[in-house]
C-alpha cells in the first residue's frame, strides 16, 4: 500500500532532506560525505543560521537535523527545544563529557565530541538517527500525506472562490440596499460630472428626490463650492485613488451647508475610470459649535500662556538670587582664605610655645587641668582654620597610587583621641576598596575626616559608627553611618550652605564649614554626596569619588 501512495509522490518530496544548523556561511564541513557514507544517497542539505531554524521547520520538514554546537551564538541546548519530533544530532566543538550528558538530556538523538566527529564517527550516528528502509519508507509517507493536504485544501480554496463568484451579484444587490440605511449622502457621478445614484441619505441631505436628482449636474443642481477647481479635483482623486475635502452646497430649501466630502473612482476590469463615488456629510453644525470653542480654547491658552511666563520669570528671579548668593559665598570663602593665613602662622607660633610651656609645668601643679583645656581649644582653633583654608582652594589636586582601605583607616587613627571623649566607636568595612588605585588621596582623606568628626560629635556616648567602602570600576564609594539625633527636616537643605550649623547649643561649637568644604571638594575632583536622615534614628552620608587603574 505504501509503495502505491509513493509512485504518485513528486520526485522532490522523495529526497530526504537534512537540515544543518551552523553559524559557517558554507555549512557543515564533511556533512554530505558522511550521508552518503550513512547509506542515504538521495539525501539533500539545506544549511541555516540559529535563528532561522524555526521558520525552516514550519516551512518543510526534514529526517534528521544535525546542530554545530558553538556557544553562544549557536547554542544547542536553546536550539533542540525547537525540534520535537526530528532526530537531532548534536557536533561540539569540545571534549567535555558533562556537555555531552546536558545535550543528550535535552533531548539530542546523538551528540558527539570533536574528537569523536575527526574520527569518523558521524555516518554511523547518521545511520542510526535515520534508522532503517522502514523508517525512510515513514518519512516519505509523511511527506505524501502532507502534499496531500495541500491538494485538498487548494481543492476547497477553488470551491469557495467559485461559491464567492457566484453571490457576487447578490452581494452587489445587498450593498445597494445599504446604501440606502446609512444617514450619509452616497452619491454616484459619472465623468461627465452628472448623477447617476443618489440614495435615501442624499434625499434627506438635500431635499431632492432620487428621480429629481439622477440625470443633473452635481455641481449645477447642489450649488458647490470647491477648495480646489473641478479638474484638479478630479485629477487627484484619478492619481492618488481617492480625495478628502470640505465643501459648501446649497439645498433644495436654500439652506447653505458646510459638507465633508469623500471622493473615490470607480474602474471596469479594464482599469478605466467609469464614475465618482462621493459620500458626504453635513457638518454645519459641528463648525459653528467649533468656532466657539475655538474662541475658548485660545483664551485658555493665552492664559496658560501668561502663567508659564509668569513661572519662568520667577525662575530667572531665582537663578539671579542664587547667582548673587553664590558671588558673594565665593568673596566669603576668599576672605576667610585670607584671614585664616594670617591667623595660622602666630597660631604656629603659639602652638609651640605652649608645647614648652607644657613641658615645664609639673602634672601636680595647682593649675595644671588647664593645660589640657588650652591644647584642646588650640587644637579647635586649628581645626578652624584648616576649614577656612578649605573654602577657598582654587588649585587642582592631582591622582596619586594610594590604597583606598589604608587611608580610611589613617583618617579612623587620626580620631581616635575624639572617639576616646566622646565614648564612640568606629566600626570600619573596608576591604572590598583593598587595592591600589589612582585616587584624590588628600581629598579623599579631608572629607572622610569632616564626615566622621561630624558623626562623632553627633553621636551619643556608647554609640557605633560604621564605614563601608568599596570600589566599583572607576568609582570609590563610602558610606558614613551614625546613631545621632538626625538632622531635622528644615535643615536638610541648607547643611552644605558655609558658615550654616546646627551646634551653636553645643560645647564644641561650629562655624558650619565642614560640610561646605566636603561639598565644595567632591565638585571640584568631579564627586558625589547625598544623605539620608532621620531624626532621633541617625544620619547616613553617601560619598562617591572617582578613582582609576594604576
Amino acid at each position: 500500500m505504501a509503495s502505491r501512495k509513493l509512485e504518485h509522490l513528486p520526485v522532490s518530496l522523495t529526497i530526504l532532506k537534512a537540515l544543518a544548523v551552523t553559524e559557517n556561511p558554507s555549512g557543515i564541513r564533511g556533512l554530505s560525505t558522511a550521508l552518503r557514507e550513512a547509506g542515504t544517497h538521495s539525501a539533500r542539505v539545506v544549511s541555516v543560521r540559529p535563528r532561522d531554524l524555526k521558520a525552516a521547520l514550519e516551512e518543510d520538514s526534514f529526517a534528521v537535523l544535525i546542530i554545530e554546537d558553538s556557544p553562544p551564538r549557536c547554542d544547542a541546548l536553546d536550539l533542540l527545544r525547537l525540534a520535537s519530533g526530528v532526530p537531532a544530532i548534536v557536533l561540539c566543538h569540545t571534549d567535555h563529557e558533562t556537555r555531552i550528558l546536558d545535550l543528550l538530556k535535552a533531548g539530542a538523538f546523538d551528540a558527539l565530541t570533536r574528537r569523536q566527529t575527526l574520527e569518523g564517527l558521524l555516518p554511523y550516528a547518521l545511520r542510526r538517527a535515520l534508522g532503517s528502509p522502514h523508517r525512510m519508507q515513514e518519512e516519505l509517507e509523511r511527506r505524501l500525506e502532507k502534499h496531500m493536504q495541500a491538494e485538498a485544501a487548494l481543492q476547497e480554496s477553488n470551491r469557495r472562490f467559485r461559491l464567492a463568484l457566484k453571490n457576487s451579484a447578490d452581494t452587489l444587490r445587498e450593498r445597494a440596499q445599504l446604501f440606502n440605511v446609512v444617514p450619509d449622502a452616497i452619491i454616484v457621478r459619472g465623468m461627465d460630472d452628472r448623477i447617476t445614484f443618489w440614495n435615501s441619505g442624499a434625499e434627506r441631505m438635500y431635499g431632492w428626490t432620487e428621480d429629481e436628482a439622477v440625470g443633473y449636474l452635481a455641481c449645477e443642481l447642489m450649488k458647490s463650492e470647491y477648495s480646489l477647481p473641478m479638474e484638479e479635483l478630479k485629477a487627484h482623486v484619478l492619481r492618488e485613488g481617492y480625495y478628502a475635502t470640505e465643501i459648501r452646497q446649497t439645498a433644495r430649501d436654500g439652506r447653505r451647508m458646510i459638507v465633508q466630502s469623500l471622493w473615490a473612482v470607480r474602474r471596469n476590469d479594464g482599469g478605466e475610470p467609469i464614475s465618482f463615488l462621493q459620500i458626504n456629510r453635513d457638518i454645519t453644525d459641528l463648525k459653528q459649535s467649533a468656532q466657539g470653542d475655538t474662541a475658548s480654547e485660545i483664551r485658555h491658552q493665552r492664559e496658560a500662556l501668561e502663567a508659564v511666563i509668569a513661572e519662568h520669570t520667577a525662575q530667572i528671579r531665582k537663578l539671579q538670587h542664587e547667582r548673587l548668593e553664590n558671588e558673594q559665598q565665593a568673596a566669603l570663602g576668599r576672605m576667610a582664605a585670607h584671614i585664616a593665613h594670617e591667623i595660622n602662622n602666630p597660631l604656629a607660633g603659639v602652638g609651640m610655645a605652649f608645647k614648652v610651656v607644657k613641658k615645664s609645668i609639673p602634672k601636680d601643679a595647682e593649675h595644671y587641668e588647664f593645660v589640657g583645656r588650652i591644647e584642646r581649644e588650640l587644637k579647635r582653633v586649628a581645626r578652624i582654620v584648616h576649614q577656612m583654608f578649605g573654602l577657598y582652594r582654587p588649585e587642582n589636586e592631582v591622582p596619586v597610587p594610594c590604597n583606598p582601605a589604608d587611608a580610611i583607616q589613617d583618617v579612623i587613627m587620626l580620631l581616635q583621641s575624639d572617639t576616646r571623649v566622646q565614648e564612640v566607636t568606629i566600626h570600619a568595612d573596608v576591604a572590598r576598596a583593598a587595592r591600589i588605585m589612582l585616587v584624590h588621596e588628600d581629598a579623599l582623606k579631608q572629607v572622610l575626616f569632616n564626615i566622621l568628626q561630624n558623626a562623632i560629635e553627633a553621636s551619643p556616648q556608647g554609640g557605633d559608627i560604621r564605614v563601608e567602602a568599596e570600589i566599583d570600576e572607576d568609582t570609590l564609594t563610602l558610606s558614613v553611618a551614625d546613631q545621632g539625633c538626625g538632622i531635622p527636616p528644615e535643615d536638610q537643605a541648607r547643611i552644605y550652605e558655609r558658615f550654616f550649623t546646627t551646634k551653636s547649643g553645643q560645647i564644641a561649637g561650629g562655624l558650619g564649614l565642614g560640610l561646605a568644604v566636603t561639598h565644595s571638594i567632591l565638585e571640584r575632583i568631579g564627586g558625589s554626596i547625598h544623605f539620608d536622615s532621620e531624626v532621633n534614628r541617625g544620619t547616613t552620608f553617601h560619598i562617591s569619588l572617582p578613582v582609576e587603574p594604576e
